[in-house]
C-alpha cells in the first residue's frame, strides 16, 4: 500500500489502528501518515506486552491510556515507567492537531440546484479518556461525517445559487458552534472550520461566469464612462473656471474704473465747494454792502415817513375835532326828537290802557248773558230728548245723561 507525504495534515477520513507494543517508536511514525484512500490513524491499539518486559516507555507525542488486568488506570505521564508485563497500553490517542477533509455533493439549493460543497476541519483531541470510551475512532468519523453534511445542507438550502459562494465566508462559524457543542462531551474540541470551495453545475458555472464577464465588462463600460464624464466635467470646470478668471478681471477692471471715476468726483467735488465757497463769500460782501445800503435808504425812508405821519396825524386830529362837534350836535337833535316822540308813546299807551279797562267790563257781562243762552239751550234739548222716550244708554256717558236729566243740568267731565 503506497502512502505519502503526511506533512499536508490533510485526510478524507480517520481510523482506529494496530501497532507493536514498542510505541515509543511507532506511535509517532503512525500518526504521522495517510493512506492512499486519505485514512489517517488518530488512535492506537499496541499489542500486549511482552512478560519479561519491566519497563514501559511513554511518548511525549500522544496520549497513552493504560489499563492493570483489565483496570482502567487512565492517561499516564510521557516519560520511562517501571512496569510489568500486567500494565498494558490499551489506547494511543494523538496529540496533534488533524486536518480533516469532507466533501458534500448534491446539495440543493433554496431553488433546487444542485452544488457541491467541500469544508476542511481541524481539531484536537483534549479528553483522550472520553474519546476512546464514549465513542471511538470509527463512530466519530461516522458521526463527524453526519453532522458536517446535516449542517452544510441546512445553510445550502437556506439560499439560493446566487449566493452559494458567500458560504466561504458565512457558513464557518455557524459549522463550528455545531461541531463543537456536539463533540465537546466526546474529549474533541474544533479549532477552525472552512468551506473550501462551493461548485455549482458546469453549465449554470459556465452562464453564471459568463454573466460575470458580462457585467465585468459593463462594469469596465461604466468606469470608462465615468471616466468620459469626469473629463468633459474637467473641461468644463476648467472653462468655467476661465470664464470666471475673465470675469473676475472684467469685474477687477470695473472696480478700477469706478474707483478712479470715485476719485475724479471727488476731486471735482472738492473743486466745486471751493468755487461755491468763494461765490459765498463774495455773495456775502455783496449783501453786507447792499445791507449797509439798505439800512441808509431806511433811516432816510423813516424819517420821512415819520415827518409825513407827523402831519397826518394832525390833519387828522384837527378832522377828528371837527367831526366830534357835528355829532355832538346831532346827537343833541336826536335827543330832543326822542323825547318828543316818548312822551307821545306815552300818552297814546295810557289811551289804550283805558280802553282795555272799559273792554274788560264789557267782556264780564258779555260772558254773564252767553252761560245764560247756553244753559237754557241745554235744558231745552234735554226736554226733547226726555220727550222722545227712546233712549239706550251705557258707560259713563249714560250715567252723566241721566243725572243731566234728573237735576236739570249738564256737567260734562
Amino acid at each position: 500500500m503506497s502512502r505519502y507525504d503526511a506533512e499536508q495534515r490533510s485526510v478524507r477520513r480517520v481510523a482506529l489502528r494496530t501497532c507493536g507494543s514498542d510505541v515509543n517508536t511507532q506511535a509517532e511514525r503512525l500518526f504521522n501518515v495517510i493512506d492512499e484512500d486519505g485514512s489517517q490513524a488518530i488512535v492506537l491499539v499496541p499489542e500486549r506486552r511482552c512478560v519479561c518486559s519491566c519497563l514501559l516507555t511513554i511518548p511525549a507525542s500522544c496520549a497513552c491510556i493504560v489499563q492493570k488486568a483489565g483496570v482502567n488506570l487512565g492517561v499516564w505521564n510521557a516519560g520511562l515507567h517501571c512496569a510489568n508485563y500486567l500494565y498494558d497500553v490499551v489506547f494511543v490517542v494523538t496529540k496533534q492537531t488533524t486536518t480533516y477533509n469532507y466533501d458534500i455533493v448534491e446539495c440543493p439549493t433554496h431553488d433546487n440546484v444542485m452544488v457541491e460543497v467541500d469544508i476542511t476541519l481541524s481539531f484536537t483531541i483534549f479528553n483522550p479518556e472520553a474519546f476512546v470510551y464514549l465513542l471511538g475512532a470509527t463512530h466519530f468519523d461516522d458521526l463527524l461525517k453526519a453532522l458536517a453534511e446535516e449542517a452544510i445542507r441546512t445553510l445550502v438550502r437556506s439560499i439560493d445559487h446566487t449566493r452559494i459562494y458567500g458560504l466561504r465566508s458565512s457558513a464557518a462559524d455557524i459549522l463550528l458552534q455545531i461541531l463543537n457543542h456536539s463533540f465537546k462531551d466526546f474529549g474533541v474540541k474544533f479549532n477552525s472550520a472552512t468551506v473550501t470551495k462551493c461548485k455549482l453545475p458546469a453549465d449554470l458555472d459556465e452562464a453564471l461566469e459568463s454573466a460575470s464577464k458580462i457585467n465585468s465588462q459593463m462594469q469596465e463600460q461604466i468606469r470608462s464612462q465615468e471616466f468620459e464624464i469626469k473629463k468633459l466635467n474637467d473641461k468644463a470646470d476648467l472653462e468655467l473656471k476661465e470664464l470666471v478668471l475673465r470675469e473676475e478681471r472684467v469685474e477687477a477692471d470695473l472696480v478700477a474704473k469706478k474707483d478712479r471715476m470715485v476719485i475724479e468726483m471727488e476731486t471735482k467735488l472738492t473743486e466745486a465747494q471751493r468755487k461755491a465757497e468763494r461765490i459765498l463769500i463774495k455773495n456775502r460782501q455783496l449783501a453786507e454792502s447792499l445791507k449797509v445800503k439798505a439800512r441808509a435808504s431806511l433811516r432816510d425812508d423813516q424819517t420821512k415817513a415819520q415827518t409825513e405821519a407827523e402831519q397826518a396825524l394832525q390833519k387828522a386830529n384837527s378832522e377828528v375835532k371837527q367831526t366830534q362837534r357835528e355829532i355832538d350836535q346831532w346827537a343833541a337833535e336826536e335827543l330832543l326828537q326822542a323825547e318828543a316822540k316818548l312822551a307821545e308813546a306815552e300818552a297814546k299807551a295810557a289811551m289804550l290802557k283805558m280802553e282795555a279797562d272799559a273792554e274788560a267790563r264789557a267782556l264780564e257781562d258779555l260772558r254773564a248773558s252767553r252761560a245764560y243762552k247756553m244753559k237754557m239751550a241745554t235744558l231745552e234739548a234735554l226736554m226733547d230728548l226726555a220727550r222722545s222716550g227712546k233712549i239706550i244708554m251705557a258707560g259713563k256717558t249714560g250715567e252723566t245723561l241721566v243725572k243731566a236729566l234728573a237735576e236739570g243740568s249738564v256737567q260734562w267731565p
